[in-house]
């Protein structure tokens, strides 16, 4: 069950096992399709944002986000994920993708309009 494999990584991630949550995550991806490996993928991203490895979380994020195009929570993750790498044409893009969606949750929005307006003043040197 793929959140099995998310609470069992997350506790990981709790007590700083970064590695270890990261490649248990990878060791189960084989055995999941369509919406599981998204989340998988989303979860795994996330374990690698939180070490600062936003190649490898943008990558699965990505993946994810394709995967699932209507999913708000990667679009997000994406999003933000690119904020964090300074790559604010691509973060504004994705958030913007995400308030286009009809299934987006409205915290989700308020996030995304929110990353949106600091990249247009990062953009215009405030």
């Amino acid at each position: 069950d793929p959140k099995t494999i998310a609470s069992k990584a997350n506790a990981m991630v709790m007590t700083n096992k970064w590695d270890e949550a990261s490649n248990y995550i990878s060791a189960n991806l084989h055995r999941f399709k369509g919406p599981d490996r998204a989340f998988l993928l989303n979860e795994r991203g996330g374990v690698y944002y939180l070490k600062d490895d936003f190649d490898n979380a943008i990558a699965d994020y990505l993946i994810a986000s394709e995967m699932e195009p209507d999913n708000s929570t990667y679009l997000l993750n994406v999003a933000k994920t690119y904020e964090s790498m300074e790559s604010l044409n691509n973060a504004s893009l994705f958030a913007k993708r995400l308030l286009e969606l009809k299934s987006a949750t409205d915290s989700d929005k308020v996030v995304a309009q929110n990353l949106i307006q600091r990249c247009d003043r990062i953009h215009a040197g405030h």
